[in-house]
């Protein structure tokens, strides 16, 4: 089958540079040959000039009747006042701010043919998938990692859950960032939902009231729970509570992917989850202290776990040396311990006073796409 060839013309460079990551590094690169400007004077030269374009997408200031005037393939304009996870596009009008997987392929069944539209599904057995964000150390950059993660699947089209387990959750500035005024949960919900799991109330009866506990983030795109009033509620889930808090989520069926931002200390909920989960990216740093800590807490497991629980955990762990610079200056001493990822260095992110900014660096997210593909986060098999 021909491939569409898409032009993209927008003055946001980040947007550009998503989009154009995510169509090369998924099933779509084998449907879609793209060109992209952020400069006008650059695509208006390369439309008048030529001839094998089939789309374009693109701004209201790059689509002036001077630039396009001798086009004769659609033109469709990105609009932000449409959006939402369906097929958007209405008139000659699409819906920039929708998920890319679902923005694609409402392209390409209108403009590129007929094409399988399970690509990027989730997972195909329809069971939700678990994957646990973990480090020796706090402050290394789980709960932004596992945000980004969180971010990416959306616009995948993935439907997401995001489970902060830690102790302090630091994910609440980024919710509150994007809520005006900073929302409160007068009602503690997950206090609550914590309180029916330990009495042993039936899954089956808290499904029916599952969208009483969890809050819904209308630009963040996903789910979650609120952070807990009472710090001592989230030291006192165990093993069983947190397992039973993971079924919950995945048999409310409104979920592809569950998303656990794990705390650093080996509590039980911790190594429950870490069990629990489908995959688990351990973060590193090139820090000799954080290493140690690192092989501290391999040893402990060690000592806690049996040789064949412990395998399995390895088996499914991705280990990702975060704020990377290019080479390690530390070595890695415990053979348990096989670098498979690298997460760039962000120096805008050294003094941050606005959280948000968190999931808008173009380079960090490239990064977590490519993580996500080449780990299998963003589907089965």
């Amino acid at each position: 089958m021909k491939k569409l060839n898409l032009v993209l013309a927008s003055a946001d460079r980040e947007y550009v540079e998503l989009f154009m990551h995510y169509v090369q590094s998924s099933e779509f690169v084998h449907e879609v040959t793209m060109k992209s400007f952020t400069q006008l004077e650059s695509f208006r030269y390369y439309v008048q000039h030529e001839s094998s374009v089939d789309l374009i997408l693109g701004e209201e200031a790059f689509l002036a009747m001077e630039s396009t005037a001798n086009c004769a393939c659609p033109i469709l304009l990105l609009s932000e006042d449409i959006g939402g996870s369906g097929a958007t596009e209405t008139g000659k009008k699409i819906g920039k701010y929708q998920p890319l997987h679902v923005l694609l392929s409402t392209l390409l069944s209108k403009y590129g043919g007929e094409r399988n539209l399970s690509l990027n599904d989730g997972d195909k057995t329809g069971r939700t998938k678990v994957i646990s964000i973990y480090s020796a150390v706090a402050g290394m950059g789980k709960s932004t990692l596992a945000l980004n993660f969180c971010r990416q699947l959306t616009l995948q089209g993935q439907r997401v859950f995001y489970l902060s387990l830690e102790m302090l959750n630091g994910s609440a500035l980024l919710f509150d960032a994007y809520r005006s005024p900073p929302a409160v949960d007068p009602a503690n919900r997950l206090s609550k939902l914590l309180y029916y799991l330990k009495s042993e109330r039936s899954v089956d009866e808290l499904l029916t009231e599952w969208n009483a506990f969890k809050s819904s983030g209308a630009t963040m795109n996903f789910d979650y729970f609120d952070p807990l009033h009472n710090l001592d509620e989230m030291k006192q889930i165990n093993q069983q509570d947190a397992r039973r808090l993971l079924d919950l989520i995945q048999r409310s069926g409104a979920y592809d992917t569950v998303v656990v931002d794990l705390d650093s200390a080996m509590e039980e909920r911790t190594i429950a989850a870490m069990e629990y989960s489908d995959k688990l990216f351990w973060l590193l740093q090139d820090d000799a202290l954080m290493l140690w800590k690192t092989e501290q807490v391999l040893q402990y497991l060690e000592l806690h776990q049996s040789s064949q629980s412990l395998s399995a955990l390895l088996h499914k762990t991705c280990f990702a040396v975060n704020k990377y610079l290019g080479q390690m200056v530390n070595p890695v001493r415990s053979s348990r311990i096989r670098v498979s990822a690298h997460l760039p260095y962000i120096a805008a992110w050294k003094q941050i006073d606005q959280p948000q900014v968190l999931l808008q660096a173009a380079t960090f997210q490239s990064a977590v796409m490519k993580l996500c593909v080449e780990e299998g986060a963003t589907m089965y098999g």
